[in-house]
């Protein structure tokens, strides 16, 4: 069904759900057409309709009718305007809502969530769209509640809220299944299936079959272009690269209907992304130049070409790609981060990034996938190690409370912290990653904590790799350097595994969340490294710029330091 192109009248931008009561009025015809156009999920439409009843609102004085469609125009999503005219036609809506409303009122609260979500895409903090919801909380009005989760849940995008989101999507469908709102609960639904597929969670692929069930039994378009979206992406993920250009033309038509900005954009980037993997680059150079000049794109900062942040990147990346289980893009990602390793040129990373690139090349020819050369400045730029190192330093535990630092023959006693501590580890195994729960599970944090450290998935895949690590040393399939690094990492996985468990297999306890474990080992280490600098200024140079922290820990040794550690606490 098609409708014709609203004139541009009023303003554009997105908008909230929750029913809200209001006196009637000469608006409320316009305010039931609006309501029908957005739960068929037909954002133009509805928006449009939304305006017009805003209008008539004013018009007549009716400010509850105003508050209820200035929040109706904003749309399903936050930051669906993105034409800058439009935009400010918007932020002119919202302020004479804001003119109007009972202040400390629900309806103020609600106002507030949106004009904050709004916000942060356009740089602002979360904080105010947090404390804006809890506003809304207080009042114990599920509808409300729901439409103020959803806002809060578009603004969390960051792979660092990424358990946060699941639970709201729970509180998001809870709440609008108790205000019977069946669109809120499916807005919840789709936020819940785009989480677990973010997460690699088992149950995604479930999740997507209720989604696209009910947002073709609720006729709602929008929604249904997302279950569109994420079936393309499996596709492609699959290696399936025929079928995920057809599916993605789908997902472009789907969208284009419902009105949704994002929908060419998500329909280049996938036809851009399966273009590169067959080696096609060439054909979509016009489709990337013209989606990249669109005014309703944001584009995010270009990355660092700085080589140790790449390789730290790039093994993000394939840590998250095969827990997607993203055939094409881990198969790319090993073959970029081999060759940012052996242009890097740290100790081992020429033999790793060697077999990161020979492993690539047999998935790439199964599923039609051309590994792009590598660019000439990532060729050229090939770091050579240091046979004779310049400084020399050692950071050793001295009893209990003390530590000894000596840098080019000079000491220093520093007392003990726990970040310290963390150090010693990470330079004691350079090179590679090491999980904050494994690091931090004999600290002095852990035992203040009481909550599992890992569970039961994490503690499956560590075993696992502990039985693959045995069945390889023991067919003796590995040998030499092979066979030193994995009786390396079985002894890491083994004292590690023996640290976090406890009778019959289970879990000690530890922190609420990865998240948590993750900002107490940074500060910690962030700490450390101050108090060392402020002893041994140049070493503490050395630490800051090659220690990364994150989910797991590293350090990356320069070519002009020795550094050795010892912890015998």
């Amino acid at each position: 069904m098609t409708s014709s192109v609203p004139s541009r009248g009023a303003a554009d931008s997105i908008a909230p759900m929750g029913t809200v009561k209001r006196a009637s009025s000469s608006s409320d015809s316009l305010i039931e057409v609006a309501e029908t156009w957005r739960r068929r999920g037909r954002l133009v439409e509805a928006r449009q309709s939304f305006l017009d009843a805003a209008a008539a609102a004013d018009q007549s004085g009716d400010k509850q009718s105003l508050v209820v469609t200035t929040l109706g125009a904003g749309g399903l999503w936050v930051n669906e305007v993105r034409d800058v005219v439009e935009r400010a036609r918007f932020q002119t809506l919202w302020e004479r809502a804001l003119e109007v409303v009972a202040p400390g009122s629900l309806e103020e609260a609600r106002l507030l969530v949106r004009t904050t979500a709004e916000a942060v895409y356009h740089g602002d903090p979360i904080e105010p769209v947090v404390a804006a919801v809890e506003v809304v909380r207080a009042f114990r009005d599920d509808g409300a509640v729901a439409e103020a989760l959803a806002n809060l849940h578009h603004v969390l995008l960051g792979p660092e809220h990424a358990h946060d989101r699941l639970e709201l999507a729970r509180e998001l469908i809870t709440s609008a299944v108790r205000a019977k709102d069946s669109l809120l609960a499916l807005m919840g639904l789709c936020w819940r299936t785009v989480d677990l597929f973010l997460l690699g969670d088992s149950r995604a692929r479930q999740s997507l079959t209720e989604l696209r069930e009910r947002s073709v039994a609720a006729d709602c378009l929008a929604i249904s272009f997302v279950a569109e979206l994420l079936d393309a992406m499996l596709l492609a993920r699959a290696g399936k690269l025929e079928q995920a250009e057809h599916a993605a033309a789908f997902a472009l038509e789907q969208g284009t209907s419902a009105g949704d900005p994002d929908a060419p954009a998500y329909h280049g980037a996938m036809i851009a992304a399966l273009r590169w993997w067959q080696g096609r680059a060439g054909e979509i150079l016009d489709l990337v130049r013209t989606i990249s000049a669109s005014p309703r794109l944001r584009l995010n900062d270009p990355p660092t070409s700085q080589l140790d942040d790449a390789v730290a990147n790039l093994q993000s990346a394939l840590r998250v790609d095969r827990r997607l289980g993203s055939r094409p893009l881990a198969t790319l990602t090993e073959h970029a981060l081999g060759e940012a390793l052996k242009a890097r040129a740290a100790p081992g990373d020429a033999e790793l990034g060697d077999e990161l690139e020979r492993r690539a090349q047999e998935p790439a020819q199964r599923v039609g996938l051309i590994l792009p050369e590598h660019p000439a400045w990532l060729c050229t730029r090939r770091r050579q190690s240091d046979p004779n190192p310049t400084h020399h330093a050692v950071i050793e535990r001295v009893g209990t409370g003390r530590w000894r630092i000596e840098v080019d023959g000079g000491n220093t006693l520093l007392d003990d912290r726990v970040g310290i501590s963390y150090l010693a580890q990470l330079l004691r195994k350079p090179g590679q990653d090491i999980d904050v729960l494994l690091l931090a599970t004999n600290s002095q944090i852990a035992r203040e904590l009481d909550v599992p450290i890992l569970d039961g998935e994490a503690l499956r895949r560590y075993r696992q790799r502990v039985r693959e690590l045995r069945s390889l040393l023991e067919r003796g399939a590995a040998s030499g350097e092979e066979a030193n690094r994995c009786r390396d990492e079985l002894r890491t996985l083994t004292e590690g595994l023996r640290s976090v468990t406890r009778l019959h297999g289970r879990s000690r306890n530890f922190v609420g969340s990865h998240e948590r474990a993750r900002t107490a080992v940074r500060k910690a280490i962030v700490r450390a490294i101050e108090t060392i600098a402020s002893a041994e200024p140049d070493l503490g140079d050395l630490l800051a710029k090659s220690i990364s922290t994150g989910a797991s820990c590293r350090y990356t040794p320069d070519p002009h330091w020795s550094v050795t550690a010892e912890d015998q606490h």
